[in-house]
C-alpha cells in the first residue's frame, strides 16, 4: 500500500482527475456520503414540484418513472467506468468513443450542463438569503455565494464528501421538521396538496417536464466524481439505484410537499403569480419554517452541488483546452472561469434563456453519454481492449461526431414540429443504436488501439 503522506495543495485541487487515484484514497462510505450530498440538492427537490405542475397527475409519475431508469442505467455505468479507470468523465472518455483530441465535444456538453446547475442552484440559494434578510439584494448573495464556492471548491472532491458528513444528517432532519411543521403543526394535508398538482400550472407539458427531469442525466458525467474514488466494483455498481432513489423517488416526493404548501402560504401575502416562483424556489420552504436557521440548512444542503458545479467543469474546461489548445492553464483558473461565467448569467436575469438552453443543454449531454456506453459495450461484445492507456488512443474518432450531426438533426426536427415532446425521447437511443451501428459497418476500426501517436494532453 502506498504511503499516506502530505498532499500538495496543486494535488488536492486535481484530485487526480488526470491519473488513476491511489487505493488508499477510495472509499464506498465516503462517496456514498457524497452522492447522498448530491441528490439532496434543491434541484432535486424542485424536480417533484416543476414536473408535476408542467406535467400534471398522472403524467407527472410516468416523467419521474423515466428519468428513474434513463439516470440508473447512466449513472451506474459511469460510476463502474469511474471506478474501472479512476479517472474523471473528461479523460475515461477519451477511450470511449472519442479520442483526445475529439474530447473536446464531450467536455464542452458537459460544461453547459454543469453552468445551468451552477445558475440554478445559486440562485435558490440567493432567493432564500434574500427572503430571510431582505436588506442585502440578490446581487450581492450572488457574489458572497460565488466567492465561497470558489474558495471550499479548491479543496477537491474528497474534501466535498467530508463536508457531507455533516450536512447530510442536518438536511434529512431539517426537511423533515419542514414536513411536520405543514402537516402535523400546521393546517396542511396530503390530499390538498395533491388536489393542487392534479392539473398542470406552467406551460412545458410532459416534454418540459421530462426534459427539466433528464437534465441531470449529466450526472454521468458528474459520477466521475465519486466513481474514481470508489473502492471496489459493488459499491460502484450499487451507487446508480442508491442514487435514483434519492433523486427520483425521496427528494421529489418531499419537494412536492414542501413547495406548494408555501405557494398557499405566500399568494395572500406576494400574490398567486409572485408566489408560484417558489416551484423555481424550493429552499424557500426551509426558510418559511425555521427563519434564519433554515438559510443556514439550506447552505449546507446546496453547497455540496454547489461545490460540484464548479469544480467538475474545471476538469471539463482543463480538458476542453488541453485538447483544442494543447494548453493546461492550470483547475484553479478554469474553476475561476466556471464561477465568473456563472455568477455573470446571474447578474443578467438569464433563467428564461437557461430554461429555453435546459432541453438543448439535456439532449447534448446525454448523446454524449450513450454514445460512450455504446463504444464500451461494442468493445466488451467484440473483444477490443477496455484498457485506458494513453499512447495508445486516438485523437480522433469521426464516427462519433456523425452520430452527433445526425441525432441532433433528426431530434430537434422531430420536437421542433411538434411529433416528439421532447428531443431526448428520440436522441438517446438513437445515438446509442446508431454509433453502435456504424462501428459494427466500421468493423471496429475506430476502437482498435493506436500504436504510436502524439497525444494531445500536455505531460
Amino acid at each position: 500500500m502506498a504511503e499516506k503522506t502530505k498532499r500538495p495543495m496543486g494535488e488536492i485541487i486535481e484530485d487526480y482527475a488526470l491519473k488513476p487515484v491511489p487505493d488508499y484514497l477510495r472509499s464506498n462510505w465516503l462517496m456514498y456520503f457524497a452522492i447522498t450530498g448530491i441528490f439532496m440538492s434543491l434541484y432535486y427537490v424542485a424536480v417533484g414540484p416543476v414536473v408535476f405542475a408542467m406535467a400534471g397527475w398522472p403524467a407527472g409519475w410516468v416523467v419521474l418513472a423515466l428519468a428513474f431508469v434513463i439516470n440508473t442505467i447512466v449513472i451506474s455505468s459511469f460510476v463502474y467506468i469511474g471506478w474501472k479507470y479512476g479517472l474523471a468523465f473528461d479523460m475515461s472518455i477519451r477511450l470511449l468513443g472519442w479520442g483526445h483530441r475529439g474530447s473536446f465535444f464531450p467536455s464542452l456538453s458537459a460544461l453547459m450542463i454543469y453552468l445551468i446547475f451552477f445558475f440554478m442552484q445559486a440562485y435558490w440559494l440567493a432567493m432564500v438569503f434574500n427572503h430571510v434578510w431582505p436588506a442585502i439584494p440578490l446581487g450581492g448573495y450572488y457574489v458572497i455565494l460565488a466567492v465561497l464556492v470558489y474558495v471550499l471548491a479548491l479543496w477537491g472532491a474528497r474534501f466535498i464528501g467530508y463536508f457531507n458528513y455533516v450536512a447530510v444528517p442536518l438536511g434529512i432532519i431539517a426537511s423533515i421538521y419542514v414536513l411536520i411543521s405543514f402537516y402535523v403543526l400546521g393546517d396542511f394535508t396530503i390530499s390538498g396538496v395533491i388536489a393542487q398538482i392534479r392539473e398542470p400550472m406552467l406551460p412545458g407539458g410532459f416534454g418540459g417536464g421530462f426534459d427539466f427531469a433528464v437534465m441531470a442525466v449529466g450526472g454521468g458525467a458528474l459520477s466521475g466524481v465519486w466513481g474514481r474514488f470508489m473502492k471496489n466494483r459493488a459499491g460502484a455498481l450499487g451507487s446508480g439505484l442508491f442514487g435514483s432513489v434519492l433523486g427520483y423517488v425521496l427528494f421529489p416526493v418531499m419537494g412536492i410537499f414542501m413547495v406548494f404548501p408555501v405557494i398557499a402560504i405566500l399568494a395572500p401575502i406576494i400574490g398567486g403569480e409572485a408566489a408560484g416562483m417558489a416551484l423555481f424556489g424550493p429552499g424557500l420552504p426551509f426558510a418559511v419554517a425555521l427563519g434564519g436557521l433554515g438559510a443556514f440548512i439550506v447552505l449546507l444542503y446546496q453547497l455540496n452541488l454547489e461545490m460540484v458545479t464548479a469544480l467538475q467543469p474545471s476538469i471539463s474546461l482543463s480538458n476542453f483546452f488541453a485538447a483544442v489548445f494543447k494548453w493546461l492553464p492550470g483547475r484553479w483558473v478554469s474553476m475561476l472561469f466556471v464561477v465568473v461565467i456563472g455568477t455573470a448569467l446571474l447578474f443578467v436575469g438569464a433563467m428564461e434563456t437557461v430554461m429555453i438552453w435546459m432541453s438543448y443543454a439535456a439532449l447534448g449531454i446525454g448523446v454524449v453519454c450513450f454514445i460512450c456506453l455504446a463504444d464500451f459495450v461494442y468493445r466488451l461484445n467484440f473483444h477490443h481492449s477496455t484498457d485506458w492507456v494513453r499512447e495508445k488512443i486516438r485523437n480522433w474518432n469521426p464516427i462519433a461526431f456523425i452520430v452527433v450531426v445526425v441525432t441532433y438533426g433528426v431530434s430537434v426536427a422531430l420536437w421542433k414540429t411538434g411529433v416528439i415532446m421532447s428531443p431526448s425521447f428520440v436522441g438517446f437511443p438513437l445515438a446509442f443504436v446508431l454509433y453502435y451501428v456504424l462501428s459494427l459497418a466500421t468493423k471496429g476500426r475506430y476502437q482498435k488501439d493506436v500504436v504510436t501517436l502524439e497525444v494531445a494532453l500536455p505531460e
